[in-house]
């Protein structure tokens, strides 16, 4: 008879599946590898800049990024080595939602959060772009511990953004460099973004 770990050795072998899967692993990122190889001074250069305007907007007087305060840049690690890095920043917002009818406006406390990922990509000479924005309810507690929102507001998506763009790794230049601190800084909204009206034409 079969027991539990008997099961736990089976399930755990190496499969086709995983084999092939692997296999599709290893080329992809072989093909970042070799993509990367070939356009490491772009991209590092593009990286360095945006790293540089970060540095820039934290050195600022609080009164420039009050609404803000610091832009966050880091670098990540991947399975596929694809080179990641994500910059990311947050503000306090407030915006009137609808609970329900007998209360038809509320003004509820938003996290407007918005975050960039680049990375290379397996395409040669093409590099990934991927801009996030949400909104993330706040939620109060009042004194019998209740929720003040939870109780009364249904899931939602409350302004849910997420677009990939694949970018030739020649357009990332300091102009780019700057939209994406524009961006992040919120002062132009996503649509504003030049690679992202060139997506929709």
């Amino acid at each position: 008879m079969n027991t539990w770990l008997d099961e736990a050795e089976s399930k755990s072998r190496p499969t086709k599946d995983n084999s092939i899967h692997g296999e599709k692993i290893r080329k992809r990122k072989e093909a970042i590898t070799q993509n990367y190889e070939a356009n490491k001074d772009t991209y590092d250069s593009f990286i360095n800049e945006l790293r540089a305007l970060v540095d820039r907007v934290n050195n600022l007087p609080i009164e420039h990024r009050r609404e803000f305060g610091k832009l966050k840049m880091n670098a990540k690690n991947s399975k596929l080595e694809n080179q990641l890095y994500y910059i990311t920043s947050s503000r306090s917002v407030k915006k009137r939602v609808v609970i329900n009818l007998s209360t038809i406006f509320n003004k509820a406390h938003f996290k407007n959060i918005r975050a960039g990922y680049f990375t290379i990509s397996r395409h040669p000479g093409m590099a990934d772009v991927e801009l996030k924005e949400n909104l993330l309810l706040k939620v109060r507690l009042k004194t019998n511990g209740k929720n003040e929102h939870a109780m009364k507001m249904k899931k939602k998506d409350w302004g849910r953004k997420n677009e990939l763009f694949r970018m030739n790794m020649e357009a990332m230049n300091n102009n780019l460099a700057m939209e994406i601190i524009d961006w992040v800084s919120f002062r132009k909204e996503m649509e504003e973004v030049s690679f992202f009206s060139e997506k929709r034409n």
